[in-house]
């Protein structure tokens, strides 16, 4: 939504060896929309980069691709989905 996103994968390996090897992620180094960081000091330079540079046009590119809605209305729609499950009354 044109903010710079981080992610954070300190613990990556450990996660997915953890919940096991059929364990599939949505995102990966292929489709981010963000810096990856793997360690605190990755981080530190990300986020000074990020602070005072734009978005990056590769990144802008993949959110659109995965994020099907840009309409502002993501609240409401997962608002009016939990009333249809009867999950949220």
């Amino acid at each position: 939504r044109g903010s710079s996103v981080i992610f954070y994968w300190e613990e990556l390996d450990e996660c997915l060896e953890h919940y096991g090897e059929n364990t599939k992620l949505m995102l990966n180094k292929e489709n981010v929309f963000g810096d990856l960081c793997y360690n605190s000091n990755d981080l530190k330079s990300v986020l000074d980069n990020n602070y005072r540079n734009s978005q990056k046009a590769i990144y802008i590119q993949r959110y659109n691709e995965i994020v099907e809605f840009h309409d502002g209305k993501n609240t409401q729609r997962l608002i009016e989905y939990l009333k249809k499950e009867d999950i949220l009354s």
